[in-house]
């Protein structure tokens, strides 16, 4: 990288789907606190990605569930038109059980230098049985994850879609003074 090239700092989100246990979430959050940054780097350090925004919460609403469909299933390409509707109805059994109460969604972002990268690796593959390279020492979502749509974890894919996720999960929090 040359002095002209600024580094930009970038926001992720992540869910935790409610099928998980209080367990999981707590050693997934660990993990993830732990790996995210090189050891040694101080909080200081432009580079530092932070963790922000844990929230957990009782349930979605439809329109919440409805995104993450939308974004995580109905967009993947590689998934056939007969697959998506079979992900449907188990991905709405999965938020379903935090509407009846078993578990809640713990929802959160990453911010930083090369903050989405960094989670993407964390997190693994949308697919639990993919691994990313020859190097893969295992991902959370292979560790936690069953298959394509009970893969554990919602995050964000792109820049772009990290803000509209912003929006979608944390609508009630506070973004910053009105004008």
């Amino acid at each position: 990288m040359d002095d002209s090239q600024e580094l930009q700092p970038s926001l992720a989100v992540c869910v935790i789907k409610p099928n998980q246990s209080f367990n999981m979430v707590i050693r997934a959050l660990r993990s993830i606190a732990n790996n995210i940054n090189p050891e040694g780097l101080n909080y200081d350090d432009p580079t530092f990605v932070k963790i922000s925004d844990i929230q957990m919460l009782s349930s979605y609403n439809q329109e919440q569930i409805d995104h993450l469909y939308l974004n995580d299933i109905m967009l993947d390409d590689f998934i056939s038109p007969t697959q998506k509707n079979k992900m449907k109805l188990k991905h709405q059994e999965i938020f379903d059980l935090a509407k009846a109460g078993y578990n809640p969604i713990w929802q959160f972002c990453v911010e930083g230098i090369n903050a989405m990268t960094k989670l993407k690796t964390l997190i693994g593959q949308k697919d639990p049985k993919i691994k990313m390279g020859s190097g893969d020492k295992g991902s959370l979502r292979s560790f936690y994850g069953n298959d394509r749509c009970d893969n554990a974890f919602y995050i964000s894919e792109t820049v772009h879609e990290s803000l509209i996720d912003k929006g979608t999960f944390f609508e009630d929090q506070d973004m910053g003074p009105e004008e």
